[in-house]
């Protein structure tokens, strides 16, 4: 069974996405690259993919 279990940065970033901010303004914001929010946006348990439910 996959981990489905939110990190505090993914969680910062969902916020920051559903506040309609872009990958370039999160990254800004949380002094991270682009990239890395990318990473946290296309985990499972972020995107809703695969397992993203734990069942």
């Amino acid at each position: 069974m996959q981990n489905t279990t939110l990190t505090g940065a993914e969680i910062n970033v969902l916020h920051m996405l559903v506040g309609f901010l872009t990958v370039n303004e999160i990254a800004a914001e949380l002094d991270l690259s682009p990239n890395t929010v990318k990473t946290h946006l296309a985990r499972p348990s972020v995107s809703g993919g695969p397992d993203a439910t734990g069942c």
